[in-house]
């Protein structure tokens, strides 16, 4: 993953600039009520690598994973680590390879299912419950980029050129993306890409990535698979355009959207800039033509809000450090972000706590908090736009 050295460029006109100041200040100030935290333990605070993905378990703690080698804030672990609500432990066995970049729960289920780049338990793809280490057949043939569970079954995809059975033998037609039933490994209809990301929303499941094309059928960078037919499906808006027009990092489902991130300039047949909204037939576009200045990332949502996050300093009118949030209406900075010139790759949502977790490549949250690459801040008080209590609670859309 590569990350641009950025410069900012401020203009200042000479005419009105208390009222710019003014504005400036107003701007940056809203959302400026995020109570930013370090998950920090004992030991001596240093991560020797980034956190790339997060998931939230039921019982309040939490499982990251990234491409750290020896600690997490001070705490020896390798690639993947639990925060127990005061210290951090590793989990299980140390994996051996280069990272961890997918995490993901099967609701209702123990356990959590782990995904990078590495070959120990087994080839890039394994699940953890219970202490012990699980293996899915032998794995995939190579990394493993995005994990979601629909109708039951967990979909693996990433940037692989089969999945291996117990016995050893390959299924080669599982190509970027792959369905594992429980017990074994099942071929979908192939594509031509790498996944990025998986999501199931409203009984449908969603791929994104780098593939432009199922077959001769042409997909664009997203698509959703159709469970009866068993194949995979355009994204076609009312006027024929098809997906969007380059690489997508990132999705998430906030209401009844499902919003689409990456580095792209169009979706279907409008414009719109790095992040964009399908409720089919139709696109939107919540940054319009303007986008971000580098690539979103990584998505994640609450019933309150779509958080935001990436390798950027700048998206539509703000000026942030590598986050911000949507709430279907207006975009909002968090917190005066993580920096400076930090990058957010991974969210993570505990409903339980109200809490969002952030992971990626900082050294600070909010300003002044030291936090090494992990942290999180408690969505209290804050309600939708159109009302609530002011004691709202955050929570998840799931679906199994």
């Amino acid at each position: 993953m590569s990350h641009p050295i950025r410069t900012r460029v401020f203009q200042i006109p000479t005419v009105r600039p208390l009222l710019l100041i003014l504005l400036l200040s107003a701007q940056q100030s809203f959302g400026q009520h995020i109570n930013w935290s370090a998950l920090k333990g004992s030991g001596p605070a240093a991560t020797d690598g980034w956190v790339l993905s997060i998931v939230a378990e039921p019982n309040g703690s939490v499982v990251v994973g990234g491409d750290f080698q020896h600690t997490i804030e001070g705490t020896p672990a390798r690639m993947v680590a639990r925060w127990d609500g005061s210290e951090w432990n590793p989990l299980g066995m140390t994996l051996d390879g280069f990272d961890v970049q997918a995490l993901a729960r099967r609701i209702g289920a123990a356990g959590v299912y782990v995904g990078g780049s590495f070959e120990t338990p087994t080839n890039n793809i394994a699940h953890y419950a219970g202490g012990l280490w699980r293996e899915l057949g032998q794995g995939v043939s190579g990394e493993v980029r995005a994990i979601a569970t629909h109708l039951g079954e967990v979909y693996v995809g990433g940037d692989f050129e089969s999945a291996i059975r117990e016995d050893g033998s390959e299924i080669t037609f599982a190509k970027y993306i792959v369905r594992w039933n429980g017990a074994e490994w099942e071929a979908l209809d192939g594509i031509d890409g790498a996944v990025n990301a998986i999501v199931s929303h409203n009984g449908v499941l969603y791929i994104a990535g780098e593939f432009t094309a199922s077959g001769f059928d042409e997909l664009n960078y997203i698509a959703r698979w159709n469970d009866i037919n068993e194949e995979w499906e355009a994204l076609v808006d009312a006027t024929g355009g098809i997906g969007v027009d380059n690489v997508v990092y990132a999705m998430a489902a906030f209401g009844n959207t499902l919003y689409v991130a990456g580095a792209f300039n169009n979706a279907g047949s409008i414009a719109a800039a790095d992040l964009a909204a399908w409720n089919r037939p139709r696109w939107s576009a919540p940054l319009g033509a303007t986008g971000a200045d580098c690539c979103i990332r990584a998505l994640a949502a609450t019933d309150n809000y779509l958080y935001i996050g990436g390798d950027f300093l700048d998206i539509g009118s703000l000026d942030v450090d590598g986050i911000a949030r949507w709430d279907g209406a207006n975009l909002e900075v968090v917190g005066n972000g993580v920096g400076p010139g930090g990058d957010v790759l991974a969210f993570g949502v505990d409903p339980s706590l109200s809490r969002v977790y952030v992971g990626g490549r900082f050294n600070m949250v909010g300003g002044t908090i030291a936090a090494d690459n992990i942290a999180y801040f408690t969505e209290t008080n804050a309600c939708p736009i159109s009302g609530g209590s002011g004691n709202c609670r955050i929570s998840v859309n799931q679906t199994d």
